[in-house]
């Protein structure tokens, strides 16, 4: 629970604010080329944190290992924290790491062949030949400096020569509970992709409800991430561009109306968007999710129907349907069943649908008319495994803040 009403609306502003940006910025992204890895020999399990607006992942960095909390990104490929020293770094209540004092800590050259791996994202100079990175986020965020290799730890196993970036400048909105970023895309630098000849292109996570205070959740590589049982439901992954994870929505049911997807804009190749082609981004990423407006509209409208109360004239922010909060509303929320191709349905509970602050409730999904969005709160709650080498994502509904390293 937040302290007071203040804290709520910075919390939610900053919620919005950051959805905003991440969706603008995700999609100039989506023209880069696709990577391809290789075979499973192994697990690999860490800690999962919750924060107000990031789900953080324990490393151990540097020799001695320094703990880090970083949060994790199925939109990115670069893993970073923050170095000392620091040229303009952001305030983190963690230590931060001192490449100084590391014994396995050692620079890229320009000409290494993980330098050139960065594609757009490299800066080098004559004089030190010495590899920097740099790279903006979706919320415009910045971060550079020096890529490096250097051993990591997670969980109970050592991972030497992982490629790193050690950023010592860095700008924009970053969370002081958060270290860096791990990026969990497909790129060539991203950890699955370092991490493919021992898990095999797979991984998952679970993530907690983003009201959850103090409880951890946990992530896992290789064979420990296998989803499967009773409930789990599995459809086609896409993986387009160099870090993106698409899904293929079919429909949305809105309680007992069905609405169809359809979208009045191109696909990244240039056609409408099809099914099969995978048409709904699933990122970690953006807090809040998105449909194409003809899609939201409809949904809004049935949603709509099934509360019997009149919405609020001025919904806060860019939500487009809210209501005074009561308990009469809230157990009128309309049951929402995203329907993904092969017959995976994801059957989403209030927690995931609606926003509560206070004494206003507002739908959690928002239309857009470029792209389509799964977000963090549609799959809390989830324990979510990707499988890259069959193609595949799975889905089981769980209390993920049971889902602990034991």
């Amino acid at each position: 629970m937040f302290d007071s009403f203040v804290s709520q609306t910075n919390l939610l502003e900053r919620t919005i604010r950051r959805s905003r940006s991440r969706l603008s910025n995700l999609k100039s992204i989506l023209k880069l080329p696709v990577d391809d890895h290789a075979k499973e020999t192994s697990d690999i399990e860490s800690t999962l944190e919750k924060t107000d607006v990031n789900h953080l992942m324990e490393i151990f960095v540097g020799t001695p290992p320094v703990k880090q909390l970083v949060a994790i990104d199925t939109a990115s490929d670069n893993i970073w924290t923050q170095c000392l020293p620091c040229i303009n770094c952001y305030e983190q209540n963690q230590p931060k790491f001192n490449s100084r004092n590391s014994l396995t800590y050692n620079v890229l050259r320009c000409d290494s062949p993980q330098c050139k791996a960065l594609g757009r994202s490299i800066r080098c100079f004559e004089d030190t030949h010495k590899c920097e990175y740099e790279v903006t986020y979706f919320d415009d965020s910045t971060t550079s400096g020096d890529l490096a290799l250097e051993t990591f730890i997670i969980g109970n196993t050592l991972l030497p020569n992982m490629v790193y970036g050690c950023s010592n400048a860095n700008k924009g909105q970053f969370d002081i509970n958060n270290a860096g970023v791990i990026g969990l895309g497909h790129g060539p630098l991203s950890l699955v992709s370092q991490l493919d000849h021992l898990i095999g292109g797979k991984f998952s996570y679970c993530l907690m409800n983003w009201i959850d205070r103090n409880t951890k959740s946990k992530i896992s590589f290789g064979a420990n991430a296998n989803v499967y049982g009773h409930g789990t439901v599995s459809t086609k992954l896409f993986a387009k561009s160099i870090n993106l994870y698409f899904v293929a929505l079919e429909a949305v049911t809105v309680e007992n109306t069905r609405i169809l997807f359809k979208s009045v804009t191109k696909s990244i190749e240039g056609k409408k968007d099809v099914v099969n082609e995978g048409n709904m981004m699933i990122d970690v990423g953006s807090i809040l999710s998105y449909l194409p407006i003809v899609v939201y509209q409809e949904l809004e409208n049935a949603f709509k129907s099934v509360i019997q109360a009149i919405p609020l004239q001025n919904p806060l922010g860019d939500f487009k349907l809210c209501y005074k909060n009561s308990s009469i509303i809230i157990t009128q929320i309309p049951r929402i069943i995203f329907h993904l191709a092969g017959g995976a349905n994801l059957a989403l509970t209030s927690e995931n649908t609606v926003v509560q602050y206070e004494d206003i409730i507002c739908l959690g999904i928002l239309p857009d008319n470029d792209v389509a969005v799964l977000g963090q709160f549609l799959q809390m709650n989830y324990l979510i495994g990707y499988d890259l080498k069959k193609g595949r994502i799975f889905f089981k509904s769980t209390d993920c803040s049971t889902q602990q390293i034991i």
